[in-house]
């Protein structure tokens, strides 16, 4: 539980730094087309490679976190050249978007077959407590009363 939360916590706030990197550099082209400043395209350029920067951090994080994952429920990782791509300002290997998908698919199928199976334990057990409480009831209505104390 800690774990996701975790996850989720550093998702936000890459995500927050990739919201204000765009503000930011918005700000800066604004500026530039303002003051008729040509070197538009190397904002342009810079903000691109700061927004991949973000862009990748976020894919390796998610990454590991499926992968850990994967490994807990004993899911094979997909190893297809389409499921990878590696970043190039990291030299990391992490799964695409269509890789990151097949893998979140496979997790949620086998979430649910162990949920399934615990879900029919318990509904069972419920049962066997209802017949066993219906018995007890059956019991004690017909069981002679006790005498009075004097």
């Amino acid at each position: 539980m800690l774990d996701g939360l975790r996850h989720w916590l550093a998702i936000w706030r890459m995500q927050r730094s990739k919201r204000r990197t765009v503000k930011a550099y918005a700000k800066d082209l604004a500026a530039a087309k303002k003051s008729g400043n040509p070197k538009r395209e190397d904002i342009l350029r810079d903000e691109h490679e700061e927004l991949r920067f973000i862009d990748d951090e976020i894919g390796i994080e998610e990454s590991q976190r499926l992968c850990r994952q994967a490994a807990h429920y004993r899911i094979p990782v997909p190893r297809g050249e389409d499921d990878w791509e590696e970043s190039r300002i990291f030299g990391i290997r992490f799964l695409t978007r269509s890789g990151a998908s097949k893998l979140r698919t496979d997790l949620r199928i086998e979430q649910k077959a162990r949920w399934d199976y615990w879900q029919t334990r318990i509904s069972l057990l419920g049962s066997v407590i209802g017949i066993i409480g219906g018995i007890m009831g059956a019991l004690a209505y017909f069981k002679p009363p006790l005498p009075p104390i004097h």
